[in-house]
């Protein structure tokens, strides 16, 4: 089973109250998330566990999954509402004036390889007027319901996206946005609550990733000194890949804690912009 790397458990979290609460999942290919909050926002559970490495495939991902859910016990309690968020680069964003719902995965074909053992789900993001559609391994979603049958399963760029548009309230410049997750790195463009740009990104190494985060900024004609670079997820100010950004990047912030989120000091080690993407799919409908 997945290594437990975070663990966070609240004082007043209360096992016979677990109907009353939110669960929230965040799956990818190396690590699986999860929160458990209350009806106000406070986070009460939070629990971040590391894959193997010979599980970094998709039937790896899977016999992770079970493993941890049989282990878990809090996960098999029954919650309020349950989220699943996964990350993977298998979407595509259309506007909803492009959108026709009887020919998705046309607008997927051109960019990945359609695999006969995925399914494509469709999420609507109605902030800037589009949809998401993405591909999910046919198996695994089948796995997921079996465990979880009344749960909303979204693509990570959903709650991400959301909660970007959130911070960009009463901004009316360009700001740039990067998550870090999987050894992938996740940009995103907007213009004040406009989404301009956003793709996924593999990287190996610090070079890697300074690359494709200045191919964003050369494609838009972004001043690296002056652009706000915000960053969330799985990143450390003292790390290669930050002080490589920083050298280019002038203007960076770590996303601090959303107004949707409550935290009490037993949070206090956890940095705030680590479980940002998670934390967003409260922002999920």
């Amino acid at each position: 089973m997945g290594q437990i790397s975070i663990e966070v458990l609240e004082d007043n979290f209360i096992r016979r109250s677990s109907s009353s609460y939110d669960l929230s999942i965040l799956v990818g290919m190396d690590r699986f998330f999860y929160t458990i909050n209350d009806n106000q926002q406070n986070i009460l559970v939070l629990k971040a566990y590391q894959f193997e490495e010979e599980a970094l495939s998709i039937s790896g991902v899977k016999t992770e999954f079970q493993n941890i859910f049989l282990e878990d016990k809090l996960l098999q309690l029954s919650y309020a509402s349950t989220k699943i968020a996964f990350v993977n680069s298998k979407f595509t964003i259309v506007p909803n004036r492009l959108y026709d719902a009887n020919n998705i995965n046309s607008f997927l074909e051109h960019l990945i390889d359609l695999e006969e053992e995925d399914t494509t789900l469709i999420n609507p993001i109605a902030f800037c007027d589009s949809q998401l559609l993405y591909r999910i391994n046919t198996p695994f979603l089948k796995l997921i319901k079996n465990y979880y049958p009344q749960a909303k399963i979204y693509h990570f760029w959903k709650p991400l996206l959301l909660g970007y548009a959130n911070q960009t309230e009463h901004q009316y410049s360009n700001q740039l946005f990067i998550n870090v997750v999987d050894k992938s790195v996740a940009i995103s463009l907007f213009k004040g609550t406009a989404l301009q740009f956003c793709n996924i990104y593999h990287y190996k190494s610090a070079n890697d990733f300074i690359y494709y985060v200045m191919l964003v900024f050369d494609q838009f004609n972004l001043k690296p000194e002056t652009t706000p670079t915000n960053l969330s997820g799985m990143i450390v100010e003292n790390s290669e890949i930050y002080h490589a950004l920083y050298r280019y990047v002038r203007h960076l912030n770590l996303i601090k804690l959303p107004n949707y989120v409550r935290m009490s000091k037993a949070f206090k080690d956890i940095p705030p912009h680590f479980f940002f993407d998670l934390y967003s799919l409260r922002l999920c409908e």
